[in-house]
């Protein structure tokens, strides 16, 4: 019999936000690693124009996170089911410090690309083992909204970190600004020590289910669709907030970086309240819910886009696109949902890896579609890729253990290990 979650009381809206004070540091230091990944968004341009680089290359400095995280998804799913969670935290950290200083500092291209680099390495190690430790942390029947709370941790992160940024690069340089990401990574590293069990929950005991035999990589036919359905979706999400959102008002509206930063983080700060609150509504109406929704509007913002023609218009889609956090919280959920909880960090680690392998395409291939078709040639794909995943997920069906308790079975259910531990 399934465990119930502890459900929030009708109208403590309070309750949703109720977490174990581990699950709030892990929150924390997501936060801080998602600083460096939005970093970047608002002072392209004076990226661009300080080191005379073109469209492709500023395109390759974007994509190098991505990359850097295709390269270390896999490993980074084994280690956060075979390893503590307080090391792999450790070392997440200090490569951004180090990736954010050589960033802010690099004279040239080289440099700059190899900052970029080793901050996704860390940013992939830290994310995953965060999102390990969570899912195993919760109930089943909650899991939606915890995993919602991290991606709106996530998602805080890059609501303060293009303002913050933007506004310090508008007043003093973009180098600044880019150094200024090391302070929270810094911080992030005392509040492993201080709020992260030094033991992380154990794997509930479940066999292999002997489909791959690869330690790394871990995609039986179960998690097919949800591995589609991510990949899809990220065509949208990527594609809109890494290279349309920011150049379309910088370059077509001719917004200044502080304007930009602030209008992705508007719809960052959104996204923070509305990633937990739709978390806990997949959790009681599922997860087609709440995706497909998202992914539609998503894919109609990237035309609307080139409608925009003034700041208020540019600054109302960046607001609707505070759904994408929404759209990736289920993607995790539903992996989490069908995976084997043994090969927990596996799973997430395989789902990362087809995404980041496609968001590492992205930044060149929109950058190559402006250049050659403008802003509506971007626009038409990304409102492509949003749409297709909404179709694979209604395909798909509802993952959760809702779902199980209605009578109807996903394919691979997983078990929680806090059921094991409760």
């Amino acid at each position: 019999m399934p465990q119930r979650g502890v459900r929030p009381a009708r109208g403590d809206l309070l309750a949703l936000f109720r977490l174990p004070p581990d699950v709030y540091a892990v929150m924390a230091i997501t936060v801080a690693s998602s600083f460096a990944n939005g970093a970047v968004l608002p002072i392209q341009s004076a990226i661009r124009g300080d080191l005379n680089l073109s469209y492709a290359a500023l395109g390759a400095i974007i994509a190098a996170f991505a990359i850097a995280r295709t390269v270390f998804d896999l490993p980074g799913g084994a280690i956060a089911d075979r390893y503590a969670p307080r090391p792999v935290f450790y070392v997440a950290g200090v490569m951004a410090v180090m990736g954010v200083l050589l960033t802010a500092l690099a004279p040239a291209f080289t440099l700059l690309l190899a900052g970029r680099l080793i901050n996704g390495v860390g940013a992939i190690l830290g994310s995953l083992a965060a999102t390990v430790y969570v899912a195993r942390r919760t109930p089943p029947a909650d899991r939606g909204r915890a995993l919602g709370a991290m991606t709106a941790a996530s998602l805080l992160g890059g609501f303060l970190s293009p303002v913050m940024v933007g506004a310090l690069a508008s007043w003093i340089g973009w180098r600044a600004g880019i150094g200024l990401v090391a302070l929270p990574a810094l911080a992030a590293l005392l509040v492993v020590k201080l709020g992260v069990r030094a033991r992380a929950p154990a794997p509930a005991a479940a066999p292999d289910d002997g489909r791959t035999g690869r330690r790394f990589f871990y995609a039986p036919q179960a998690l097919l669709l949800v591995n589609i359905m991510g990949v899809t979706v990220s065509i949208g999400t990527f594609g809109m907030k890494s290279t349309v959102l920011p150049l379309y008002g910088s370059d077509a509206l001719g917004l200044a970086p502080a304007m930009v930063g602030l209008a992705i983080s508007l719809g960052s700060a959104l996204g923070f309240p509305l990633s937990i609150a739709t978390g806990a509504l997949s959790d009681r109406w599922g997860r087609p819910a709440v995706f497909v929704p998202s992914a539609l509007l998503i894919g109609t913002l990237g035309l609307v886009i080139n409608l925009a023609a003034a700041a208020p218009a540019y600054f109302a889609i960046a607001l609707g696109f505070s759904f994408d956090g929404s759209a990736a919280a289920m993607v995790r959920a539903m992996v989490v949902d069908r995976a084997s909880p043994a090969r927990l960090g596996a799973a997430l680690g395989t789902s990362a890896f087809f995404r980041d392998l496609t968001m590492s395409c992205i930044p060149l291939a929109m950058g190559a579609l402006i250049s050659t078709w403008g802003f509506w040639g971007a626009g038409l794909a990304i409102a492509l890729g949003a749409f297709v995943a909404a179709l694979v997920c209604l395909r798909l069906g509802d993952t959760s253990p809702r779902r199980r308790t209605a009578g109807a079975s996903p394919a691979a259910p997983s078990t929680s290990v806090a059921e094991v531990n409760a």
